[in-house]
């Protein structure tokens, strides 16, 4: 569309959305034993993301998305509990026939599968038809698939056009199928798109001692759990935003659940009392999120607890060395015969002091510790992406760290929350039992002699 100006001619443009809704059947022709495949399964996608499942095993439809539990009735879940149970003994019985058909071998494993659903194109407020699929493929191979323009089946192959002469003798069936594609599908299609857009996001803000630097905090932001990437998360510092290069910023990243996430951090001043806050705006709610940061530091406590016995540490050692000064001095004045005893007292002491410190850290000089922190960022650093990958894996199987936050963190950003969660001492001991089972023996050894 043009508009007219005085000056200079404006194009506006619109770019249209495009989304869908499809349900996937699947069924074998007979159980195999592998975790998480089933004799028959099926399931609902909004946009590519999970919203309903059912598989034979359980036998009930359930809800994938938080918003599917909150905004329809459990009656809706009954009805489609018993649909699918029907489906279930239809695909069970056809996949059979086709077998039969097709003489195939009753030994080999054989799959039945059908996808059915719409997609439309949204320009502003207004949504339109755009295509509806019912299709079905048996053993990867496209079998029988409805023209809704047409309002009929089109076979691909000899051994569909029995099916497709059935069903196009019933004109019933492909008005339905027609109706169904483009009007009945439209609808769920936008009424569950409106109750995802009703779902905020989560907000969360903290601070933690910066891994890198350790006169600072790095407060961080995180928005997870919203179903569409038009959100905007911003750190603000009495409500303006910091300059851009002093932010990490992350993409919008995918979660285990089909939902989103992204994260913000920023580097401060450890004494820094400044009012920092999140704000979140999304396009579907109204107002914008605001979450205001307490001030407060999650780890900041242990390293002042660690701060004091060092320099409780620093103390003795300085007491130790005066004494064992004065000692030297002693032994060369008085004589050998009074020095030997001196001599053995000053040692004696010495053993007793180097035994505390090797309480505190065996082996190794004060000056030469590494925070245990930077301990595990150096060994993550050395793993490859491969081993990294394992490395989250385990730490997910181990559980108590959301998925959806470990899969897009980086090295540090792993290291800040294993400690906040487990501890630094219970994080050390994790890490070095995660590179034993990857027979990452030697990081595993490194840091069992740092420690």
């Amino acid at each position: 569309m043009f508009v007219a100006s005085n000056i200079v001619p404006h194009c506006i443009f619109q770019i249209n959305e495009r989304h869908s809704l499809y349900y996937i059947y699947t069924a074998l022709s007979k159980p195999v034993d592998l975790p998480g495949i089933y004799e028959f399964s099926a399931m609902g996608l909004l946009d590519d993301t999970q919203i309903d499942y059912y598989n034979s095993e359980e036998k009930r439809k359930i809800p994938k998305q938080q918003w599917m539990k909150e905004n329809i009735s459990e009656d809706y879940w009954e009805k489609g509990t018993q649909s699918r149970k029907s489906k279930e003994q239809w695909f069970n019985v056809n996949v059979h026939i086709l077998m039969n058909r097709m003489r195939d071998d009753d030994s080999d494993v054989h799959v039945l599968q059908w996808r059915v659903g719409c997609e439309v194109e949204q320009q502003g407020d207004q949504v339109k038809f755009s295509k509806g699929i019912s299709e079905y493929g048996y053993d990867g191979k496209n079998f029988l698939s409805f023209d809704n323009i047409e309002s009929q089946w089109v076979a691909p192959s000899e051994a569909a056009l029995p099916t497709k002469r059935k069903w196009d003798s019933i004109h019933i069936l492909n008005q339905y199928t027609k109706g169904y594609l483009e009007i009945e599908c439209v609808d769920w299609l936008n009424k569950f798109r409106k109750y995802g857009d009703s779902s905020p996001p989560d907000v969360y803000v903290f601070a933690k001692k910066s891994i890198r630097d350790k006169s600072k905090l790095k407060l961080t932001c995180i928005a997870t759990g919203f179903y569409h990437k038009d959100v905007t998360l911003t750190i603000r510092k009495y409500r303006i935003s910091p300059p851009e290069d002093e932010i990490e910023s992350t993409v919008v990243r995918p979660n285990h659940d089909g939902s989103f996430q992204m994260r913000m951090s920023l580097k401060i001043k450890e004494d820094e009392k400044a009012d920092y806050d999140c704000f979140v705006t999304y396009k579907r709610i109204k107002e914008p999120i605001i979450v205001k940061w307490d001030g407060n530091c999650k780890d900041c406590q242990p390293e002042t607890v660690l701060g004091l016995i060092g320099g409780l540490l620093g103390l003795i050692v300085v007491v130790a060395l005066v004494f064992f000064t004065l000692k030297k001095k002693s032994y060369s004045i008085i004589g050998r015969e009074s020095a030997g005893k001196t001599a053995s007292s000053a040692t004696g002491f010495q053993e007793d002091f180097n035994t505390m410190v090797i309480i505190f850290r065996p082996g190794i000089p004060a000056e030469n510790m590494v925070s245990v922190p930077e301990q595990l960022l150096q060994i993550l650093d050395e793993l490859d992406s491969y081993n990294l990958k394992k490395f989250k894996w385990h730490l997910k199987q181990y559980g108590q760290i959301p998925s959806s936050l470990l899969e897009s963190a980086d090295n540090a950003g792993v290291v800040d929350m294993m400690v906040e969660r487990f501890g630094p001492n219970e994080s050390l001991k994790l890490t070095v039992q995660f590179l034993k089972m990857m027979e990452q023996n030697l990081l595993a050894e490194q840091l069992e002699i740092k420690n």
